[in-house]
This record gives structure tokens, C-alpha cells and sequence, in this order.
């Protein structure tokens, strides 16, 4: 008996362990994205502050993002604000908390009105039927296929008009993490690199320019940007 009850319990520990084990990858593997993603949310930000003229040109320098040129803030403390508020973001993006990211243009001279929006949802997988499928998907293919977002921002400035920097307006932005998409449940992923296709429709669109901008998805990940201008 006691050779039986011990065989019991060495029979009961093994899917513990693997229990474990898999949900330890799971958290591994969402992480990980999580921090591609806010790699690519700074370089989001910088292009976004860089196209619109927020801040004078010379306070960025050109690099490289995956073979992509980009513009990245060259002032240590625009670095600092910018890393340290996005880098915050990794635990609360790998736990599914935080699925939306907003980068606010706002007019410091007419009582902070919003002026431009450029809306970045995504969804990371924290389940374990895509731990596997995620694992098969390259942190590097991930990563350029982020790289061509910002590419595809630049191309669809001209339809976004010329930079909303004027005398007239002293422009900042905001950072603004949201827990879900504001449209969530309302339409489906589309990944289409001609049309930049995108069901959303704003509550306000008879002020609101809605300019689709790219969409991803790859296993373990999905992504989507466009960029609201108001009128």
C-alpha cells in the first residue's frame, strides 16, 4: 500500500509541474511581445512628434527600426518621459490590461484641445492554445513587421494635411493607455496593405477625419493604427 500511495502521488505531481511550466512560457511569451511592442510604441511616438512638428527638428536624430528609417528624440529628457511611461506599460500589456495606446496631439493654447489622435490598438494572446503557434513566430519577423508601421504613418501624412504646428497654436501630447479598443466587438481585424481598410466610424465623424493607417496580425499578436484628425 504504501508503494501504491507513493506512485499516487509522483502520478498527481507530473501534471503539476507541467501545469506550471507551461503557464511560466505563457507569461514568457506575452512579456516578450509586450516588449516588442513598446519598442515600437516609442519609435510610434517619436514619428508621430517628429511629422507634426511638436517639437523643433533639431531635437531629433535619424535611425534605424528594422531597416526603417525613423526619427527618434535626440533631448535626454524627451527620451526619459517618453521611455519611462511607455516601458511601464510592458506588465500590464503581457497581462491583457492595457489594449489600446494613444498618442494625443493637444493646442497648450486654446485650453489643451485635442487637435490629432493617432490610435494604436492591439491584442496579445495570453492563452495557452497559441503558446505554441506564438513560439513558431520569430521575435525579428514580429518586430519588421511593426517596422512598417511607422513606414506606412509617413505615407499617410499627406492625407492628414499639413502638420497642425502654427504660430497660432503652441502644440504638446499626451500619452493615454486604455484597458480596451473603444470600438471593441463592433468589427473585425483587417489586414489589407492596398485599401487600409477599417471599419471604425467615430461618434463625432462629422468632425473627425479617420485616416486608416496598417493592420496586422501574426499568431500571438494583433495590431492596428489609424490616425483621427479633427476638423
Amino acid at each position: 500500500m504504501s508503494s501504491h500511495h507513493d506512485n499516487s502521488v509522483l502520478h498527481t505531481a507530473v501534471p503539476s509541474s507541467t501545469s506550471n511550466q507551461q503557464q511560466q512560457q505563457q507569461q514568457q511569451q506575452s512579456t516578450s511581445i509586450a516588449t516588442l511592442l513598446c519598442d515600437f510604441f516609442e519609435i510610434f511616438t517619436y514619428s508621430i512628434l517628429h511629422m507634426r512638428l511638436v517639437y523643433p527638428q533639431t531635437l531629433f536624430t535619424l535611425k534605424r527600426f528594422h531597416n526603417i528609417p525613423v526619427y527618434v528624440a535626440a533631448h535626454p529628457r524627451l527620451q526619459a518621459y517618453v521611455a519611462s511611461n511607455i516601458r511601464a506599460l510592458i506588465p500590464f500589456i503581457a497581462a491583457a490590461s492595457v489594449r489600446r495606446l494613444d498618442v494625443v496631439l493637444v493646442d497648450r493654447l486654446d485650453s489643451n484641445r485635442e487637435i490629432e489622435r493617432y490610435v494604436c490598438e492591439f491584442e496579445v494572446e495570453t492563452t495557452s492554445a497559441q503558446t505554441t503557434q506564438t513560439s513558431a513566430t520569430s521575435a525579428a519577423d514580429i518586430a519588421r513587421q511593426l517596422s512598417l508601421f511607422v513606414a506606412k504613418l509617413k505615407a499617410c501624412e499627406s492625407m492628414l494635411g499639413p502638420a497642425p504646428s502654427t504660430r497660432a497654436r503652441q502644440l504638446s501630447f499626451e500619452l493615454q493607455a486604455h484597458a480596451d479598443r473603444a470600438d471593441a466587438g463592433s468589427d473585425v481585424w483587417v489586414e489589407d496593405e492596398h485599401a487600409l481598410l477599417c471599419a471604425y466610424q467615430p461618434a463625432d465623424a462629422s468632425t473627425t477625419q479617420v485616416v486608416p493607417v496598417k493592420a496586422m496580425e501574426r499568431p500571438g499578436v494583433k495590431v492596428r493604427m489609424r490616425c483621427e484628425h479633427k476638423r
